[in-house]
């Protein structure tokens, strides 16, 4: 949940944070969405869950009704009609509001500015035409500057950094010295 949790400050989405917090974001948003009750557990609603995580984490990255909602059918093994993907796309706006009203001023800064930098330099210019890409950019990317800052301070406390995950470092050491971690 890298992502969310990013989202979520740079936002300064308490709804979302307050998700991340609770430890299960997709669950934290069907309990917030009024999909579940709020005893729901993971294994309790199950399916819900799924559609939930499917819901959250396509709108994460601009997806439509038409998109989300085979994926929500393929995730929860429920028939999902666009209608009720896009249902879930409001539910997803309302209930993280700050984190929507920040991707629009992420979109028109872009726009107007023609530009959008990191802070540790890396800039995506004003030739990007998809709207996806351009609303991504500064979660994902942040997560990109913790990584590159990760692996430098495990080199720089001289650790061997074979290589990166997603949001995994792997390193390598003699395993009779654990000291090093």
């Amino acid at each position: 949940s890298e992502e969310f949790l990013i989202a979520a400050i740079v936002s300064q989405d308490q709804g979302m944070m307050d998700a991340y917090a609770s430890g299960d974001v997709y669950l934290a948003f069907a309990k917030d969405a009024g999909m579940v009750p709020a005893e729901a557990t993971k294994k309790s609603h199950a399916r819900i869950r799924e559609a939930a995580k499917a819901t959250v984490l396509g709108i994460s990255y601009d997806m439509g009704a038409n998109g989300l909602a085979p994926r929500i059918e393929a995730a929860s093994g429920s028939p999902c009609t666009i209608e009720q993907a896009q249902g879930l796309i409001d539910k997803v706006y309302e209930a993280y509001s700050n984190y929507w009203d920040w991707k629009q001023d992420i979109q028109r800064q872009y726009r107007e500015e023609g530009y959008l930098s990191l802070p540790d330099g890396w800039v995506m210019w004003g030739d990007n035409d998809n709207h996806r890409s351009v609303g991504n950019f500064p979660v994902q990317g942040l997560g990109s500057v913790i990584m590159r800052a990760a692996v430098k301070n495990a080199q720089d406390c001289g650790l061997d950094v074979v290589w990166t995950l997603h949001d995994a470092v792997y390193i390598e050491f003699p395993s009779d010295d654990l000291a090093c971690i």
